[in-house]
């Protein structure tokens, strides 16, 4: 149960997560099986949030294969996507 409130957790305080290969690092069995039943091999996540910090969400971009996509330039990407997103959802 302590790797269901760790990825929960993550998803809620860290505002970027990257997994290259979800099968050795996601160490949630729930989530972990969740992707890879999905088709998932990589995923990248960007937290959503306010500009109090209060946390509504995540983006995920899932890959079908292990991507080769460099961290530092996803990080920008998902960055410049969740800012848009973020513009056009309504006020809490």
């Amino acid at each position: 149960m302590d790797s269901v409130a760790k990825f929960a957790s993550d998803l809620s305080s860290r505002d970027y997560l990257y997994y290259k290969d979800i099968s050795n690092n996601v160490r949630d069995k729930r989530a972990r099986a969740f992707l890879l039943n999905a088709g998932s091999q990589s995923a990248i996540i960007r937290k959503l949030s306010t500009k109090d910090d209060g946390w509504i969400g995540n983006i995920f971009c899932e890959y079908n294969h292990t991507t080769d996509i460099s961290p530092e330039y996803a990080r920008g990407r998902m960055e410049m996507i969740a800012e848009q997103i973020e513009y056009i959802l309504p006020p809490i």
